[in-house]
């Protein structure tokens, strides 16, 4: 009876151990084994069980090149990761990494094959994402204020969930007075509000905003990575069609709001009193010259110069001259663009940077050029999660003296403020002064494009926007008037 062993072939008296042209196209390569059946039949089991793990992902031998992984997303992932992520600066790397992980769960822990991801499994997870959450306590007590014809706003529902729903209801349907004198110390005296102090209040209040409305930034920075994704499979025939490209991303609706003046004074303020002058300095620059938050940590000393004559139109010299004639700015290199800047400063925030050079040359730092954002404790540059956590404190520390003060509104318009607001606030700002796009981007770094669709995201609908829209529109019909007049007058002479 002959015995039939896998890639086991006799020529001439001799036998070899013969692998498959796809095999041999990856590296194995035939192997003489002599003429002892006994033996060739050994080595020949022992190559093919060389192959079997080969093709598991294991060991390979020298020649031979990794067996390619099935197809999966988690193989997808890996790849994206690596060939295409690599290159993105390392704030990107960490947001789409962090979508990643959550696509890769989705997908069974990375075991679905990427071919059995469709359009049809995409729309499931864009509807679960925009689904609100289940009703939870904020919501059985927002129900319970609505009945008492009360706005369930975050305001009411941060009371009723700390101080109970009947001192909620009491609360905010009292009379002014009552409240100024009565109701609003009794409320906010009890042990549950006195307990909610620094970070812990700051992340109730937020909760209480959040709880029952769907996450849409997150839905749509999720299926953009997870378009993206798909994309890069599609270029690296993994998959024949993106089913990501005729769904449609959910974007988030246009805010109504930007961090208030009120606001910003009265974090600053709280820093202030901490003496954490680096943190009041660090706001008034992120407003002020709107760049990123890495980007101002790594601003020395040496980046805040004069700037040359060439570098400022004519007709802009005159508002940004101080009182000595000169015109300061600072050079920033954007690690996101790769590209240099350099952002004049004007007023307070000149003065509060030359401020903090000087404390820094006499404090005698060692550092050459040391950072103009200084950690008072160790006389170095403000290390990331240390800037943010006391941002968040003088933010939380803020909001619940406004709470006490009760003044609630702007309790609750510092409750969801967070560092990087402060960019897209300075850009709102200089948008409602009337400021065009391409010269807001030429200081904050975005793209026109990207710039145009934060305005409309975030930029303001308002009375102010309005009247200056109005206001711009009689003075170009004045302008057009005029001119109109002056022609007339001109063809009147003629005739």
């Amino acid at each position: 009876m002959a015995i039939k062993i896998e890639r086991l072939v006799e020529k001439g008296g001799n036998y070899y151990w013969q692998p498959s042209k796809s095999l041999r196209d990856m590296g194995w390569l035939a192997e003489k084994l002599g003429r002892s059946l006994a033996g060739a039949i050994e080595r020949a089991n022992k190559l093919n069980q060389d192959v079997e793990i080969w093709k598991k992902g294991g060991a390979q031998p020298v020649n031979v090149e990794r067996k390619p992984e099935r197809a999966t997303m988690a193989y997808a992932i890996r790849r994206y990761r690596a060939e295409d992520l690599a290159s993105k600066a390392k704030s990107t790397r960490a947001t789409y990494g962090s979508y990643l992980g959550m696509i890769e769960q989705w997908a069974d822990e990375g075991r679905t094959p990427i071919r059995l991801i469709d359009r049809g499994r995409c729309v499931v997870l864009k509807d679960a994402l925009l689904k609100p959450p289940e009703l939870g306590a904020f919501e059985v007590n927002g129900r319970k204020l609505r009945a008492a014809g009360i706005d369930d706003d975050r305001t009411a529902l941060w009371l009723a969930h700390h101080a109970g729903v009947d001192a909620a209801i009491a609360l905010l349907t009292a009379p002014p007075l009552a409240w100024a004198k009565d109701v609003a110390p009794e409320i906010l005296k009890k042990a549950a509000l006195e307990a909610l102090h620094g970070e812990r209040i700051y992340r109730v209040r937020v909760l209480a905003g959040r709880e029952a409305r769907p996450k849409l930034h997150r839905a749509n920075g999720l299926l953009s990575v997870l378009k993206s994704l798909m994309t890069f499979a599609k270029d690296k025939d993994m998959i024949d069609a993106n089913p990501m490209a005729e769904v449609t991303i959910p974007e988030a609706p246009p805010r109504q709001q930007t961090i208030p003046a009120i606001a910003r004074e009265a974090i600053g303020a709280i820093a202030a009193e901490k003496g954490w002058h680096g943190i009041k300095l660090a706001i008034d620059l992120g407003f002020g010259i709107m760049q990123r938050e890495g980007d101002l940590l790594r601003l020395t000393t040496k980046a805040y110069r004069q700037l040359e004559e060439h570098e400022i139109p004519a007709e802009a010299r005159a508002n940004l001259m101080a009182a000595d004639g000169t015109v300061m700015g600072i050079d920033i290199l954007q690690k996101k663009t790769k590209k240099w800047i350099a952002v004049p400063v004007v007023g307070e925030l000149r003065t509060d940077i030359e401020a903090a050079i000087a404390a820094a040359r006499a404090a005698q730092v060692a550092t050459l050029h040391p950072p103009i954002l200084r950690d008072e404790e160790t006389g170095e540059a403000w290390p990331q999660w240390k800037l943010q956590r006391r941002f968040r404190a003088c933010v939380a520390a803020a909001s619940e003296r406004a709470a006490e003060a009760g003044d609630i509104e702007l309790a609750n318009a510092l409750a969801d403020i967070v560092f990087q607001d402060l960019r897209r606030t300075g850009m709102v700002h200089l948008f409602e002064l009337g400021v065009p796009d391409h010269f807001i981007a030429a200081m904050s770094g975005h793209t026109i494009e990207r710039t145009k669709k934060i305005l409309e995201v975030y930029g303001p609908r308002n009375t102010r926007m309005a009247v200056s829209g109005v206001a711009m529109a009689v003075s170009q019909l004045k302008v057009r008037a005029k001119a109109q007049a002056k022609r007339d007058g001109e063809q009147e002479q003629q005739a």
